[in-house]
């Protein structure tokens, strides 16, 4: 009877430990996840913030307004690539201006890669026909 009672024990207190390494596995797998899911949260919040405050920038600089009007890709592609240097230069990017009704159309954009997008629009007097006009700038931006 003692002897039963021994194994009865040892088989509860076996019971135990794999209850116990069970929920540790569990806990150790959430905390695992979780943290992932919030370094992703992390890198897509960071790229929002930056293609707002660059978004933000041109819709405050007339010159960099200018040159969403002119399509001049060259002096924009400056001006962003210096204002994301300061901001934060581990990120990259491109963007499109086009007609407000077109879809832009990017190729060549980095594969397996996170890719963030905004748009801004500007609208503007056209000097030649004096009539509103507004262009679109979608702005695309990655961790390098």
């Amino acid at each position: 009877m003692c002897g039963d009672m021994v194994i009865k024990k040892k088989k509860g207190v076996l019971t135990l430990l794999e209850s116990v390494i069970s929920v540790l596995i569990i806990l150790i797998g959430l905390v695992f996840f979780v943290s992932q899911q919030a370094k992703t949260i992390g890198k897509e919040e960071k790229a929002k913030e930056l293609a707002r405050l660059i978004l933000n920038e041109i819709e405050k600089n007339q010159t960099l307004r200018d040159y969403v009007r002119d399509a001049d890709i060259g002096n924009l592609n400056s001006s962003i690539k210096s204002l994301l240097l300061q901001l934060s230069p581990i990120y990259d990017f491109t963007f499109c201006i086009s007609e407000i009704a077109l879809t832009c159309i990017i190729h060549g954009l980095p594969e397996k890669k996170d890719i963030f997008a905004d748009s801004l629009l500007i609208s503007y007097i056209n000097q030649t026909t004096g009539k509103l006009e507004t262009k679109k700038i979608v702005l695309y931006i990655w961790a390098k």
